[in-house]
């Protein structure tokens, strides 16, 4: 996997590389990472509301915003979706982003996501006809991947996300800010420019190790939760199992160069010596271990994150 700015910034700080998420369902990771409190104690295991529920925990953002500090976010920070159903329906170039968990008063200043571009003649993988879009089941709607127009590139949100972030920080607050960059690939579907796709030869990528027995032994709720829906079986009867890993891998890519416009709109600003940079993900993804795709499982494909911390200055410790 290519990620050169991210293992950059590795280098800058700390990286921990046995980092999980406390639920592998992003909702409920986020609530977790927000609120420092397991599911156990909030009752968020999928996407169940925070905000309403009695004696709720705070989140950080909330103190940091009442401890004085000046509170900016762009794109997918709390839980949020794009409207892939209506936009497969309606045959359209473009899914609105209906936000789910994020509340104003969090914020000084807030930019949300809008709509997120689509490839023309969805799936590109094919694996179901949208022109019978009611026969399609609703967790397919964006079970897809390949390349995104050339021409739409700074469209896609996460693009947004950077243009935004960039531009609070040329012109930061006079207090101390607390600034949320909420990229939201790599989640599916797999869309991206095509040059981060000619990165990886379909034809040379190494498929995960994936062995058919390997639900023998597991409990049959585990043996559910892997095969609902039967994903595996689908991407490799349609042999799209390398073109899916490919995807995977170049939404990666994607991500990794806006994480790296960030830091370098960071460093560019001066304001690397007094700012901590936190880098984390919110859950992992299963590309055919245990038969399984996706997260919504506890093994370590699906709760294994990303994780690093760089201290004011860049010194690593």
């Amino acid at each position: 996997m290519r990620t050169p700015h991210i293992d950059a910034l590795a280098r800058r700080g700390s990286l921990f590389v046995n980092a999980y998420c406390s639920a592998p369902y992003c909702n409920a990771s986020r609530m977790g990472v927000f609120t420092g409190a397991l599911p156990s104690t909030t009752g968020i295991y999928h996407n169940e509301p925070l905000w309403e529920v009695p004696d709720r925990k705070p989140t950080f953002v909330e103190l940091l915003r009442g401890a004085g500090y000046y509170t900016f976010g762009a794109g997918k920070v709390f839980h949020g979706v794009f409207d892939y159903a209506t936009a497969g329906r309606e045959k359209s170039r473009d899914a609105a982003w209906v936000e789910v968990s994020n509340r104003s008063f969090l914020w000084d200043d807030f930019r949300s996501n809008s709509t997120e571009p689509l490839p023309e003649a969805r799936p590109l993988n094919r694996l179901f006809d949208f022109d019978d879009f009611a026969a399609v089941p609703p967790i397919y709607h964006h079970f897809d991947w390949g390349p995104i127009p050339a021409d739409r590139e700074n469209d896609t949100p996460d693009a947004q996300v950077v243009r935004a972030v960039s531009s609070f920080l040329q012109a930061p607050p006079r207090q101390p800010f607390f600034c949320a960059a909420g990229f939201y690939k790599p989640h599916l579907p797999w869309h991206a420019p095509k040059r981060f796709f000619d990165l990886y030869d379909v034809d040379k990528i190494s498929l995960p190790l994936v062995k058919d027995d390997d639900l023998d032994d597991v409990p049959p709720i585990a043996r559910e939760w892997a095969l609902s829906p039967r994903d595996h079986e689908l991407v490799t009867s349609r042999h799209q199992w390398p073109q899916a890993v490919q995807g995977y891998l170049a939404v990666i890519s994607y991500v990794d160069d806006l994480i790296g416009q960030v830091v370098a709109a960071l460093d560019r600003a001066g304001l690397a010596e007094n700012t901590v940079i936190v880098l984390w993900g919110d859950n992992g993804f299963h590309l055919g271990e245990k038969l399984h795709w996706r997260k919504f499982v506890l093994w370590e494909e699906a709760t294994r994150v990303p994780l690093i911390v760089v201290p004011p200055g860049g010194s690593a410790r």
